[in-house]
């Protein structure tokens, strides 16, 4: 019943995802199997066609991987003493109107180990054209609320209708990356910077979206009042520098409302 919610709360969390902001325009449609349901169909791969594999569904249905879900693109090492293979990820769209372009995916890119350790993980980037932003995180399999995938988003100026977009791991320490649900939205003449303060935004509503769906069921008073606090910080996000810390914050209210709901409901059925 847990995973049955969590699956039900992420499909709507992606259905928040086409609600106008501001410019903002939804092409995701643009990009193939941009949430990898079909594994790497659409994804063009340097080296190693074979890096990239599809997870399961058992791997993923876990607290910290946010943002991921049914099945997803990883690339993994079991030794995390040393990092995967240089390799890239990505595919090319044409025909676009130029203009300013978000791209983003929930990505998990970490040193696999049981400590925070964020901080030592390098070489990894999510780019669009010759735009890039580094991707590091806790390890999602951690089960803390520090550990987690996340949300990261480049943006660019296409100027020739012509966009590829992408991850790439170049001497890298991480031992372990996996995303999902890629996202592309057009922002028109906006700059760069105010785009993806918008894009925030919008992952931010995604992810109350989740909250909100909890909201309808009951859990005990500790559980409601983090989440609804969670809720009312996400609803005053404005920049995308605020978005990692309240999206943890959230993250972790809602994995403790489902625990909270999935105990009820089986303290009720025993009663």
């Amino acid at each position: 019943m847990k995973k049955n919610l969590r699956l039900l709360c992420l499909g709507l969390a992606t259905a928040a995802l086409t609600t106008s902001f501001a410019q903002a325009e939804n092409v995701t449609s643009k990009l193939l199997n941009a949430d990898m349901e079909r594994g790497v169909i659409g994804w063009s791969i340097d080296f190693d066609s074979h890096i990239w594999k599809k997870t399961t569904k058992n791997q993923i249905a876990k607290p910290g991987f946010h943002g991921v879900n049914n099945a997803a693109l990883e690339n993994w090492k079991g030794d995390a003493t040393s990092g995967l293979t240089d390799n890239t990820i990505s595919q090319s769209i044409t025909g676009l109107p130029n203009g300013t372009y978000v791209f983003g995916a929930y990505i998990g890119a970490s040193v696999q180990a049981a400590e925070e350790n964020r901080e030592a993980v390098t070489g990894v980037t999510l780019f669009a054209n010759d735009a890039s932003v580094p991707v590091a995180t806790n390890n999602p399999d951690a089960g803390t609320k520090w550990g987690h995938t996340a949300k990261f988003n480049v943006a660019v100026n296409v100027v020739d209708g012509t966009l590829k977009v992408g991850l790439k791991a170049e001497a890298t320490t991480a031992n372990f990356l996996i995303w999902d649900n890629a996202t592309l939205y057009y922002f028109g003449d906006m700059d760069a910077a105010a785009a993806l303060d918008e894009m925030a935004k919008i992952d931010m509503a995604a992810t109350v979206a989740i909250a909100d769906t909890c909201l309808a069921h009951k859990m005990n008073v500790d559980s409601l009042a983090l989440l609804n606090e969670g809720i009312a910080a996400a609803k005053a996000i404005a920049t995308a520098d605020q978005l990692w810390q309240l999206n943890e914050d959230l993250y972790w209210a809602i994995n403790k409302s489902t625990k909270s709901i999935s105990d009820y409901r089986s303290f009720n059925k025993a009663i």
